[in-house]
């Protein structure tokens, strides 16, 4: 079939949209990063590491859940500094980066890869965890760096090194560097073709990146008193809630419904799923993305619905959890939108492109408007 062209190359595009994403982040949280509870909780900390090593939160306890790394870097600055917006931004234009490396690697067509880039750089989510002072968008930028190290480590002879590097930072930024290991180590181990090294190399490659992990882990738990913490003996006491948080937060990526979403999140994931195995399930780097996808939305599911704290789980928090793995999830999305597309006639895929034009309406109405209220936010708290 005749495809519709778009002669825009791919570089000058994504530059373009990054420098829309820049002036938006700019505008949005340029009168100084929002502050919440876990905020405060993490200056806390860093003041109390660089007072006397210590990483001890606002409420005067030890850290238990939250891994040392980020307080750590917080302790070099004396407060909530101007800095941490220009941060925010290099830390922007970075993800930016490695998102064109990545997005380019699995999406050939270039209105697809426009739509998806868009998607990413100027969702909501990514404004989310740049806006406040949290812990996520350095992950993220370690999350992006790592996959695409792994995805070529087998073409680049330092690429696997450079991969454990960053996934050993990143999992000293968040427990659930844990789960973007444990996912790529299955699929090294899918594709490692030496019989001799299949389960040496995956599971050596695990073990040395998580050891920093494991080690704090460890030490935080047998070493540090913490009689604040109390196990949950209920453990299922709000899973039915945290079920239905969750569910509403990733159907509120593709639409704006509050209601069966558990059910509509099945009949969803079950068809890409279909889609997927039917036309991309031989492309390596998909598959690095999809099985880092599935193992960490399904753990990511399995520690807060039935967790040892039997905390709820409110929709923001969702928002938050599952910002990280957006844009891995808006890769395969559009992916399989691409094949799609690629086996229609031409006026059937004239009409995809324009249900996915307008659809694309949502996803930035719904940065735009959040947007607006953090930038109201913002110039408050300062009185700039």
């Amino acid at each position: 079939m005749k495809t519709i062209r778009i002669n825009i190359p791919k570089s000058y595009a994504a530059l373009a949209i990054a420098l829309m994403a820049l002036c938006l982040h700019y505008y949005t949280y340029g009168n100084g990063l929002l502050l919440t509870d876990d905020s405060r909780h993490y200056l806390a900390a860093a003041n109390s590491f660089g007072n006397h090593f210590s990483l001890i939160d606002n409420d005067g306890h030890y850290f238990l859940f939250w891994p040392p790394l980020f307080p750590v870097l917080l302790s070099f600055f004396n407060s909530i500094h101007p800095i941490f917006i220009w941060i925010h931004l290099i830390l922007l234009i970075t993800a930016a980066y490695f998102l064109y490396r990545l997005v380019s690697r699995c999406i050939q067509r270039p209105v697809f890869f426009i739509l998806c880039y868009i998607h990413i750089l100027l969702g909501v989510h990514l404004l989310l965890i740049s806006t406040f002072l949290w812990s996520e968008l350095l992950f993220l930028c370690l999350l992006l760096v790592f996959v695409d190290q792994v995805m070529i480590s087998d073409r680049t002879k330092y690429a696997l090194y450079f991969a454990m590097l960053t996934g050993f930072l990143m999992c000293l930024q968040r427990n659930a560097g844990f789960f973007i290991v444990l996912g790529a180590s299955v699929w090294m181990f899918m594709y490692e073709k030496n019989a001799y090294t299949r389960w040496i190399k995956p599971i050596g490659f695990a073990m040395v990146i998580c050891s920093g992990w494991f080690i704090w882990n460890i030490f935080v738990w047998y070493f540090i008193p913490h009689e604040h913490f109390v196990l949950s003996i209920d453990l299922f006491k709000n899973i039915a809630g945290n079920i239905n948080t969750f569910s509403v937060a990733l159907v509120g990526l593709l639409i704006p419904i509050s209601q069966y979403t558990f059910y509509l999140l099945l009949i969803i994931a079950f068809t890409i799923l279909y889609l997927y195995i039917r036309f991309v399930k031989s492309n390596p780097s998909i598959q690095l993305i999809s099985i880092i996808v599935i193992i960490y939305l399904f753990l990511l599911y399995l520690v807060l619905t039935v967790n040892i704290a039997g905390f709820p789980v409110d929709f923001g928090e969702a928002d938050r959890f599952i910002a990280v793995i957006v844009p891995l999830l808006s890769i395969l999305f559009f992916k399989v939108l691409e094949e799609i597309y690629a086996r229609l006639p031409r006026k059937f895929g004239v009409a995809l492109l324009l249900l996915v034009s307008l659809w694309m309406l949502y996803p930035i109405s719904r940065t735009i408007k959040n947007a607006r209220q953090w930038h109201i936010i913002s110039y408050e708290k300062t009185g700039h």
